[in-house]
């Protein structure tokens, strides 16, 4: 039995397979684990009426298929039928791709035996060239890039601590812009924009309610963490402003409006539903620059202090575009 020459993480083999097959065949099959086996690629063979054997035959077949370099969901695979040249008949090449590796497999084996029946069945033709100046071409891989999203426009509902005893609620909007898709360099930028409130503060000199205005921009290392066809997860640097506006129901009410800046450490990612909506989140701690005091004045009550730390999490939907 001549065996293939293997390779790390592929199977290799050429043999005798079940008999039954009307053409002698050669092969030479290569294929990751979660692949078609090598005797059930000569079944398949068989049953389209080509038999392999160990024995000498004009026709050779490769078959070889690998993940792509990009895309480890995604099965490249290549056929090459070779015809000794002294028959004078052509040899014939053929690539497909897809993320079910059997049914890539498949596919080559259809386009083997409607190749080696036509030619079986072909009255040979003079050879261009003698017949020792013929070339033995082994199988190949083609790769096969993924393409990914270069932008991301969602909307989503925000949850954060800071602005009171209870978190505040909100909704908001983004906009994603990546650079360098497919490489392990890949940048993105996110402006987000998000108005959120805590529950109305109830003391017993009165009631107040917050509401933040929030404009937020980041930076991302897209896909640092995890990159994925399906999946992307990023760390990310953000810096956060906008304002507080706090209003009093006392016996004078009144409203105040201050200034909000705060630096963040993020990490932001989006799970595929269908290939335009995405399922996003955004998770981060912040750290405000400027910590005000609510208070009533009259009399002197403090409503609420901006803590030295607060987080945030959305989550929301967003469409890909290319």
């Amino acid at each position: 039995m001549a065996a293939a020459a293997s390779l790390p993480g592929l199977r290799g083999w050429a043999a005798a397979g079940p008999a039954g097959g009307d053409v002698p065949i050669g092969l030479y099959y290569q294929a990751p684990a979660r692949c078609p086996s090598a005797s059930m690629v000569a079944d398949e063979l068989a049953a389209r009426g080509l038999r392999v054997t160990p024995a000498g035959s004009p026709i050779s077949l490769g078959i070889a298929v690998d993940l792509t370099s990009r895309d480890a969901h995604v099965f490249g695979g290549r056929l090459t039928v070779d015809v000794d040249a002294a028959s004078g008949k052509p040899s014939v090449s053929q690539a497909v791709s897809g993320r079910d590796c059997r049914a890539v497999v498949l596919s080559l084996v259809v386009v083997a035996a409607l190749a080696v029946n036509a030619t079986a069945a072909a009255p040979p033709i003079a050879p261009a060239a003698p017949a020792d100046e013929s070339i033995s071409r082994a199988p190949t891989v083609e790769r096969v890039a993924a393409r990914r999203p270069t932008w991301f426009v969602g909307a989503s509902g925000r949850g954060m601590t800071g602005l009171g005893a209870d978190p505040a609620l909100g909704v908001g909007a983004s906009i994603e812009r990546v650079w360098g898709v497919g490489s392990t360099a890949a940048l993105s930028v996110v402006f987000s924009a998000s108005t959120v409130a805590p529950p109305t503060i109830t003391l017993p000199t009165g009631s107040a309610s917050l509401r933040a205005f929030f404009g937020r921009l980041e930076s991302c290392w897209f896909g640092g963490v995890l990159a994925a066809p399906s999946i992307v997860l990023s760390p990310c640097a953000a810096l956060e402003g906008g304002v507080v506006q706090g209003t009093g129901n006392i016996n004078r009410p009144g409203t105040a409006t201050r200034p909000w800046f705060a630096p963040a450490i993020a990490a932001r990612g989006a799970v595929r539903l269908t290939r335009v909506v995405w399922f996003s989140f955004d998770g981060a701690v912040f750290a405000p620059l400027v910590r005000d005091t609510f208070v009533f004045n009259d009399p002197r009550t403090t409503i609420h202090r901006t803590p030295a730390v607060g987080a945030n999490l959305e989550l929301g939907l967003g469409a890909a575009f290319w």
